[in-house]
């Protein structure tokens, strides 16, 4: 629990080489692990710090000289999208919602 709220921390208030050095860390393979908590609390935090990972991609990818989509495809690949799907149909409407907002903004039908 702790460490995802110093990750949230660093999405809310840090800058992009904060975020840029936790994706270096390979932060999206815990994150896709903790959206399969039991605890509706971890997983509406991670799926907001999922947010604002995959904000950051989009704004990469519109900047000129710089390497795009690295969290998005890392995430991907780390098994997230599935466990977003599941969230879907989650008894919490909250997380439901914005687990199917990520996926409807972010993936394509070729990421699902």
């Amino acid at each position: 629990m702790e460490a995802l709220l110093a990750i949230s921390n660093i999405t809310l208030g840090g800058n992009r080489e904060h975020m840029d050095l936790l994706v270096s860390l390979n932060c999206h393979t815990p994150l896709a692990g903790i959206l399969q908590s039991p605890s509706p609390d971890l997983v509406c935090i991670a799926l907001n710090v999922l947010q604002r990972f995959l904000k950051l991609d989009v704004l990469k990818a519109r900047t000129p000289d710089c390497e795009n989509g690295t969290f998005t495809g890392s995430f991907v690949e780390s098994g997230g999208v599935d466990a977003l799907w599941k969230l879907v149909n989650s008894q919490n409407d909250t997380i439901s919602e914005l687990a199917d907002q990520l996926l409807t903004k972010y993936f394509s039908n070729d990421d699902l």
